[in-house]
Formats: structure tokens, sequence, C-alpha cells
């Protein structure tokens, strides 16, 4: 719900042509107007507004989570019962899961920038299977997102002294 009061309020603002725009002040005290990248354009020659593109980019996410909404119906059965569909929705999870941490832990400055653009995420992350994979596939997966998280983890888990809470690395 205020996801859509956000988008709403969003697109008031640009029509209504309310934008805030960044104002650099040189140390005489002068005010400076903004730069704007006039060589990046559109498909149509027009020039991209980074106030619209950014209204646009948040409108896919408002998609993706009303979709997921409705897609969590669907997972609301029980598969429980199914334990290769259990171990795929984990590992699903598992991945989503994992470059949001990566994401946060990234922006926060917790690890080095190779460690963040070096994370690749496997093609079998993406692909849609339609025969389930064995269970030697599945535990080799399992194993690589055991690895892949120890970095993220590990920054993330570390007090503001530098060691480490054993706590937050167990499930």
């Amino acid at each position: 719900m205020a996801s859509k009061w956000f988008f709403l309020i969003a697109a008031l603002g640009g029509v209504t042509g309310c934008t805030v725009e960044e104002v650099s002040v040189d140390p005489k005290g002068d005010v400076k107007a903004p730069v704007l990248d006039e060589t990046v354009s559109s498909e149509n020659g027009e020039p991209i507004d980074a106030f619209y593109l950014a209204i646009e980019a948040e409108r896919w996410n408002v998609m993706i989570e009303n979709a997921l909404g409705l897609v969590n119906d669907v997972r609301s059965r029980n598969f429980d019962n199914d334990d290769i569909a259990r171990i795929e929705r984990a590992l699903d999870y598992g991945i989503r899961n994992l470059l949001d941490l990566r994401d946060e832990v990234c922006q926060d400055g917790l690890v080095d920038a190779e460690t963040c653009y070096s994370l690749k995420i496997p093609d079998w992350a993406f692909a849609w299977e339609e025969t389930p994979p064995s269970l030697a596939e599945l535990q080799a997966r399992s194993d690589w997102l055991g690895e892949a998280i120890q970095p993220f983890v590990s920054a993330k888990c570390r007090a503001e002294d530098g060691s480490l809470r054993t706590e937050c690395m167990v499930e």
C-alpha cells in the first residue's frame, strides 16, 4: 500500500515539475547551476532526465513486488512433502538473499570492491529446468551457495571492534 502512495506522489511530483537538483557551492560562496550531461540521450534523441528515469526504474520494482505477492499465493500451497521442491525453493531464496546481502555489505563498504564484483552467479540460478536436478547436483549448488555467502556474512557479522560475533554465523 505504501509503495502505491510513493508512486502516486512521485508521479505527481513529476507532473508538476517539482525536482530537486544538486547545486554546488564554490569556496567564495557563489552558487553554481547543476551541470547536466546533455550528451546522454534516449532512443528518440531527447536528453535523458534522471528524475524520470528514477521513477521508471522504481515502477519496475513496484510491478515486481505486485507480481511476487501473487506468486506467494501460489507458493503457499504445501510443497513440503516434496524434498526436491523444498531444496530448489531454498536455493532460489538463497540466491536472492545473497544478492541483497552482497548489495548491502558493498554499499556499507564492509568489503573491498573486488569482493563485491567477483561474485558470479552461476547459470543454473537463472535457468528454468524442465526436470528436477539430481540430489548430487542440488548438493553441489548448495555447496556453492555456502561458499559464496561467506565473505558477505563474515563482513556483516563483524562487530565494531573487529571481532567476529559467532551467534551471527549460525542458523
